[in-house]
């Protein structure tokens, strides 16, 4: 038990960093290119951000795909039970 829960913490503590880490760089590049462009940096921050949470539903489907879960994959695209 305590080996999973060890395991399950270093997980944890793995992805907050990436998670603190990306945060740290999105901010730089939205504040940079604000810069560069004139435009206001929250335009910047709402695109990069809707960029990054998109990533993770491209994984879902990516991952789907390759396991070949017809159902998943509708369910992304349109709101139907399977």
């Amino acid at each position: 038990m305590f080996a999973s829960l060890f395991t399950s913490i270093i997980t944890l503590s793995n992805a907050a960093l990436i998670i603190v880490t990306a945060g740290s760089r999105l901010a730089r590049v939205a504040d940079e290119l604000a810069d560069r462009t004139g435009l206001g940096e929250t335009l910047f921050g709402i695109f990069l951000l809707a960029a990054e949470l998109s990533c993770g539903r491209v994984g879902v489907w990516k991952a789907a795909k390759a396991e070949r879960q017809r159902c998943l994959l509708m369910k992304m695209s349109t709101p139907m039970q399977c």
